[in-house]
């Protein structure tokens, strides 16, 4: 196709397709940037999670120990079928 024969509508339907293309690569890059920051909020607040929790073990070891057997215990009974 020759520009010459390009038409009035095809010169505004293919500046709309540039727009929208370019759009759609921000709105990209937006979603990109959102789940970076989500991803480091997660990996903070787990990194947070666990040194409260081994704290807690720290300070409290008998009493850590038998709430993991006791939850080791119930898993296991969760987790074993019975072909009765």
């Amino acid at each position: 196709m020759k520009p010459t024969d390009l038409k009035t509508t095809d010169l505004k339907t293919s500046v709309l397709d540039r727009d929208l293309i370019d759009e759609v690569v921000r709105l990209g890059d937006l979603v990109r940037d959102l789940a970076k920051d989500t991803a480091s909020d997660a990996k903070d607040y787990v990194s947070t999670g666990a040194a409260s929790v081994e704290a807690t073990v720290r300070s409290n070891p008998t009493q850590s120990l038998i709430i993991a057997g006791a939850a080791g215990f119930v898993l296991g009974l969760l987790l074993t079928h019975r072909s009765d």
